[in-house]
């Protein structure tokens, strides 16, 4: 579904861009099937980004800034596509990305007892 919105927020324009985009999608949908098979969370973090940078590029800030910080939490890698994302637009990331961060940080505290969850953050 990530392949499918990133596809979709490129301009396409002329037929070689609709080729191009179709191409794209081809080569795509065979490999994501056997990673998520695995229980591997890269399929995971790579549809994640793929939305924020879709969402980045059609002016939707939190949205971008939603979608990245799952990744960056989830692995550490991701965090090098944000600041590139921030990086990109300064003006409109720089702040809300630590938001988005921040928040999903902070979400354990609203489901668990805050002791056990400091506990976790630390070990």
């Amino acid at each position: 579904a990530a392949a499918v919105t990133w596809a979709r927020a490129r301009p396409a324009g002329t037929a070689a861009g609709s080729r191009a985009r179709s191409a794209f999608l081809i080569l795509v949908a065979p490999l994501l099937p056997w990673d998520l098979a695995a229980g591997r969370t890269n399929a995971v973090i790579a549809g994640l980004m793929l939305l924020a940078a879709a969402d980045a590029g059609r002016g939707r800030w939190w949205r971008a800034a939603g979608w990245v910080a799952p990744a960056c939490l989830l692995k550490l890698y991701p965090v090098a596509f944000a600041l590139l994302l921030v990086a990109a637009h300064p003006r409109p990331l720089w702040w809300r990305v630590p938001v988005a961060l921040a928040a999903g940080l902070a979400l354990p505290f609203l489901f668990q007892h805050p002791g056990y969850v400091a506990g976790q953050y630390a070990d």
